[in-house]
């Protein structure tokens, strides 16, 4: 082959379609091959914020080639943030729900808390993993429905959960194994007479009878079976209502500041056999926001919407004069009252929220608002600590564990799905200088040596 065949040859062959087309493809097949071989430069965007109380730590990540921080942000858009939070006080968290948190409750003896969310489930955590990494829990289903309230019966024996769209009382039975790990079954359902917003359910001290009340003013009193024993209708709204751990006492607080006192009457055996209004504890100026009674039952606590807690003395009658606080102190400050152009312009005046928790001994009240927690004195109401959870906190439940020892918060509307174990030191402080001054002033041997077992238990404790 000559050299000018051999030259039209190549020219014909390399300016083909199928020549240009494979030779394009290998070269783009090894451009790839290095592309992948090659190391990638890879950025990494985190923000941290650090208030003064706890530590938020926001971190958003994303990992890219060849993006811009302005793309990177742009990506990460509609992402919820990872909230990390720490604080001293805080203890641990319970995960698990799926879905937000609607209640929560403690067993009379402290052995358990319940929760309860919009997943369908109920779980039944160990208090005495409180203080560990590893909080077990048993777990309850509520078949196409979920629960708004929860009790456990004092004998830990049966869970009560009242629910959403059935509007009725299901009945679960708790059952411990050789081991103490606690199983449930479902038992049965009753339905409740009235239908509403349901405020408050609980159960009597020894499990004698049930106790449901209605914001309409609708209070029922249920035998444990769900037989109707009492309904009666209080005249007014009910904001908040507690039931005292003697069960011979109900406190319905509502929306006018007052709180209604009713005796409640048994029998010999325990049983209800009758209700009846005592008096009425007035101080508040604006609507009771939440109640709470102390597992001693001398003390009841009352937050109103004016930003005022009240302290009562809940052994004594009421009924001869006009009943007073046994003390008082500010919670929050009242919010500014509405201009006349902004009255105008349809804007509604800013209310005050909380919840109240009264620890077991008294010593300690806990006012909670929107993500923020101040544990006060209940003496004489000074400020002992303020806690601010994360801004992504609404807290709407608060209660101490029988012991006094934790207080566990709960949020509606929190991402995480879970609530916060938090440690009380407090009670246990003014405990041990009150064990010591006992100590200090006696004399007798047998006397101070249960006093010295008492200090080395709560320094063990603290």
């Amino acid at each position: 082959m000559s050299e000018v065949d051999l030259g039209t040859f190549l020219f014909e062959f390399l300016s083909s379609k199928e020549t240009i087309g494979f030779l394009s493809g290998f070269v783009m097949s090894v451009l790839f091959v290095v592309w992948l071989i090659l190391p990638r430069k890879k950025k990494e965007i985190v923000e941290e914020v650090e208030p003064t109380n706890g530590t938020v730590v926001k971190k958003r990540k994303q990992q890219e080639q060849g993006l811009s921080k302005k793309q990177l942000l742009k990506l990460a858009e509609g992402k919820r943030l990872e909230v990390q939070f720490s604080h001293p006080s805080l203890a641990g968290h319970l995960r698990g729900h799926q879905d937000f948190l609607t209640d929560l409750s403690f067993d009379e003896k402290g052995r358990y808390l319940v929760t309860a969310s919009q997943d369908r489930t109920l779980r039944i955590w160990y208090a005495k993993d409180f203080n560990t990494n590893d909080h077990r829990h048993a777990r309850a289903s509520v078949q196409l429905d979920f629960a708004l309230k929860v009790r456990i019966s004092p004998d830990s024996k049966a869970l009560l959960a009242y629910t959403c769209d059935a509007r009725s009382i299901n009945v679960y039975r708790l059952k411990k194994n050789s081991l103490g790990n606690v199983s449930s079954s479902f038992a049965g359902e009753f339905p409740l007479e009235h239908d509403g917003e349901l405020i408050s359910l609980d159960i009597a001290s020894l499990g004698t009878y049930v106790l449901s009340a209605f914001k309409d003013g609708h209070v029922s009193v249920y035998s444990v079976k769900g037989k109707l024993l009492y309904s009666t209708d209080v005249g007014v709204i009910i904001s908040a209502l507690v039931l005292s751990p003697s069960s011979e006492r109900l406190y319905v607080g509502t929306a006018e500041g007052n709180i209604m006192l009713f005796s409640i009457k048994l029998t010999a055996n325990s049983y209800f056999h009758d209700m009846n209004f005592e008096s009425n504890l007035k101080g508040h100026t604006k609507g009771i926001l939440d109640l709470s009674i102390s597992g001693d039952t001398t003390r009841l606590a009352s937050i109103g919407g004016e930003g005022r807690c009240f302290i009562w003395d809940s052994i004594k009658s009421y009924s001869d004069k006009e009943p007073k606080p046994f003390s008082q102190f500010e919670f929050s400050k009242p919010p500014p009252p509405l201009s006349t152009s902004a009255i105008k312009k349809g804007k509604r005046q800013e209310e005050i929220h909380g919840y109240v928790a009264l620890s077991p001994d008294t010593n300690v009240t806990a006012v909670v608002q929107n993500s923020v927690i101040r544990m006060f004195k209940t003496l004489d109401g000074s400020l002992l600590e303020t806690i601010e959870s994360t801004e992504y906190d609404q807290i709407d439940r608060v209660c101490f564990s029988p012991d006094g020892h934790y207080l566990v918060t709960m949020s509606s509307v929190n991402e995480e799905n879970l609530a916060r174990i938090w440690y009380n030191p407090y009670g246990l402080q003014m405990e041990l200088a009150k064990v010591e001054r006992q100590l200090h002033g006696e004399r007798e041997g047998y006397i101070r040596e249960r006093l010295n077992k008492r200090v080395d238990e709560i320094k063990g404790e603290l």
